[in-house]
């Protein structure tokens, strides 16, 4: 792809929009961009069509957008603060396919967005509630059934986000800027790097999308399934806190309730 500079200042490569401020937008689609090192599975398999289903609505567990350089459009949304801070902005966004955001062609919401470090890499989760009824309506159930499928034929999730950047070569002009991204110049990618997350517009289900964590993952343990009694409550919470270090203390704890002898009557 090529950088352009349009006649209202901005400059634009491919999907992404940004002004001479900093403030941009982009629909992380997949650009075809070449990468010399493709990243390995989030959970070191491959994703699995887990998650919770009823008659309305299909539920599966994605990563929306991990800490990461998206290698194509050069967009660096690496401080993971980023997500920590803001996973309000992620929670009850519209789910589309493939980014055309009509108000007839919704096909669910994100809900229960929240900040992970699953496979060692910071972003916001979310389970993506899929209608079956809008999916029968506009795709007559492609959608569910790739989604359910074993492996999954849909895995890979893109969001169109607003954000705040700086320049990683101030020192260099608007023109030499955008003509060498994602080259590396001083020792360092040529790259917009990310100050500020501030809309999720929407987020769409690919075929591929640029951050190559973004996609579905295991399902984690169906609520539908209860407690049955607090050793399994602490087995369960050990098992999430492999994946997320800040439900570590909570897990420790339930395990020293579990192991305590019970109260005399």
């Amino acid at each position: 792809m090529t950088a352009k500079r349009n006649a209202d200042g901005t400059w634009q490569l491919g999907d992404l929009l940004v002004n001479e401020a900093g403030h941009g937008r982009v629909q992380l689609r997949d650009c075809g961009q070449l990468t010399l090192e493709m990243p390995e599975s989030g959970d070191g398999e491959e994703p699995a069509a887990g998650g919770a289903e009823d008659d309305e609505y299909l539920v599966r567990p994605f990563r929306m957008l991990s800490a990461t350089l998206i290698e194509g459009h050069w967009v660096d949304f690496s401080d993971p603060a980023l997500f920590r801070d803001n996973v309000k902005l992620f929670d009850g966004v519209t789910i589309f396919r493939d980014h055309r955001p009509d108000v007839a062609c919704w096909v669910g919401v994100a809900t229960n967005a929240r900040y992970s470090t699953r496979g060692g890499v910071a972003g916001v989760d979310a389970d993506y509630k899929i209608s079956k009824a809008q999916d029968e309506a506009l795709t007559k159930g492609a959608i569910v059934r790739g989604l359910s499928a074993k492996p999954p034929a849909i895995r890979a999730t893109s969001v169109g986000i607003s954000f705040k950047a700086r320049r990683s070569h101030p020192e260099m002009t608007p023109y030499e800027f955008w003509t060498n991204l994602g080259r590396e110049v001083d020792g360092q990618v040529v790259r917009h790097i990310v100050e500020k997350l501030k809309r999720v517009h929407e987020t769409s289900l690919v075929y591929s999308g640029a951050d190559p964590n973004a996609r579905a993952f295991s399902a984690p343990i169906p609520r539908s399934e209860p407690m049955k009694d607090l050793s399994t409550l602490a087995a369960q919470l050990k098992q999430l806190a492999a994946t997320n270090p800040e439900l570590a203390q909570l897990a420790a704890g339930a395990e020293q309730l579990a192991a305590a002898p019970p109260a005399a009557p």
